[in-house]
């Protein structure tokens, strides 16, 4: 039924299409014979005058020809131009040169403007080349009597190809018009069913596990909300399913690593094919990994915690800059081993209170404090900053080094991402991710930049009034 519909409608389009350029053809054609009527007319007048002024002696024939010339060669008639005195003898001729077309329609058209004092139009196609010609004749007449005559003569091929083009563009144009009506009918017509069956094609997608699937909706569409839900729930396990994924290849691959380690070093230590000193080097080693496995659990445990919506800060006004000097304080043997030289801006005195957990605020510290010895090379220099300025209180911790690339910059916050895997194989890459996720319980913000090998953390807190 609806292909029925669909082919009485673009029929009737087509049929409109023929009606619609037939109509306009000839309305188009009586337009150019009028215009150019017009356009003869109000030239004529001006000759005509030109005409008794060179009877009157107002002005000379050479400068009446002159004038006549100029006018021709400058009009958008583009007819031959004839001028008759009342003895129906030629004075002027624009294209004297040229010869003219069937002399006895002249004759006639000129033997009745003499004598009925009438303007007549002839037009008559040439037998030779199929061309149309025109004879336009305007009697110049004064007291009553023809004192001369203006003849036009010429084709109608100056606007042919213009008509012609015109009518093609419009021909092209009603026709693509109504195509695309056609199809905006087509579409419309779907509109009724095609969302609901989209839908629920979706929503059957969705359901065995294809989360990359959208309902396509017309933004008019009634049912927009609708499936703007199915999208965004879409949207959203789509999200779930890939940190789902990501999150597991993460812990797949760091639990892969010290297992590997431990496995092949206790099959040697088994196999006997080191020395005693060898096999507590070894033992050393698997050790090391076994607390590096326990730091991925413990973090992990304390992410999902986290995250989780029952976890809770236990809230109360704390120092922070007291928090900041123990904090530094924890890592005085990695500085003195590193020879890291420790620059404080702020003295002994100097107290910012925030309003938070103390325990999350000292665990926010030691990362951010850790983060910077471990990527602080030998004989480096670390610098810790704070302030307030009765709103925000602010921690800034640089160190020097090799800095942050600006193509890790972004994603240093992110779960197990590590900015500089060659150089730091101990961390998991969650001590950033907590650390954000706990400034941000706390109402906080935190920001990283690095130039010219310097990475700066900067952290601000709400101040506790």
């Amino acid at each position: 039924m609806r292909r029925k519909l669909i082919l009485i409608f673009a029929l009737s389009m087509f049929i409109y299409c023929i009606i619609f350029n037939f109509i306009f053809s000839i309305t188009l054609d009586f337009f150019i014979q009028q215009n150019r009527f017009n356009h003869l007319m109000n030239d004529s007048r001006e000759i005509g005058q030109l005409y008794f002024n060179l009877l009157d002696q107002q002005i000379s024939s050479d400068e009446f020809a002159r004038t006549i010339i100029e006018r021709d060669n400058l009009s958008v008639i583009n007819s031959r131009i004839l001028i008759y005195n009342e003895y129906r003898q030629i004075i002027l001729d624009t294209k004297q040169k040229a010869p003219l077309q069937n002399n006895m329609i002249l004759a006639r058209n000129l033997e009745k403007c003499f004598n009925d004092s009438k303007q007549t139009s002839s037009t008559f196609i040439n037998d030779a080349n199929r061309v149309e010609y025109y004879y336009y004749t305007v009697p110049f007449i004064r007291q009553g009597q023809v004192k001369g005559a203006i003849v036009y003569h010429g084709t109608y091929q100056g606007y042919a190809p213009a008509a012609n083009m015109i009518i093609a563009i419009i021909w092209v144009t009603s026709f693509l018009f109504c195509g695309a009506l056609s199809l905006l009918y087509i579409v419309l017509s779907k509109r009724i069913v095609s969302p609901l069956l989209d839908m629920n094609k979706t929503t059957r997608q969705i359901a065995t596990g294809d989360f990359s699937v959208r309902v396509q909706a017309n933004p008019t569409d009634e049912l927009k909300e609708l499936s703007d839900s199915i999208n965004y729930m879409a949207s959203q396990l789509e999200d779930t399913e890939d940190a789902r994924r990501r999150f597991l290849e993460n812990v797949s691959h760091e639990l892969r690593s010290p297992i590997t380690v431990i496995r092949s070093m206790l099959q040697v230590i088994i196999e006997k094919k080191v020395s005693p000193d060898k096999q507590v080097y070894y033992t050393e080693m698997i050790f090391n990994e076994v607390l590096r496995m326990s730091q991925l659990i413990n973090d992990l445990m304390d992410l999902t915690h986290i995250q989780s919506s029952d976890f809770k800060l236990e809230y109360e006004r704390v120092d922070i800059a007291e928090l900041l000097r123990r904090s530094i304080a924890k890592f005085e043997p990695i500085f003195t081993e590193k020879k890291i030289v420790m620059r404080i801006t702020f003295d002994e005195y100097f107290a910012a209170y925030i309003r938070g957990d103390e325990l999350r605020l000292v665990q926010i510290l030691d990362n951010l404090i850790k983060n910077a010895a471990n990527y602080t090379p030998e004989n480096g220099d670390i610098l810790v900053e704070s302030s307030e300025d009765g709103k925000w209180v602010s921690v800034t911790i640089s160190n020097s080094g090799e800095g942050i690339s600006p193509e890790d910059l972004p994603y240093i916050f992110e779960r197990f991402y590590k900015a500089n895997k060659a150089r730091n194989s101990e961390g998991v890459g969650l001590g950033l991710a907590i650390t954000k996720q706990l400034i941000i319980l706390h109402g906080g913000t935190i920001e990283a930049e690095s130039t010219n090998g310097v990475s700066c953390f900067k952290v601000t807190f709400p101040v506790e009034i």
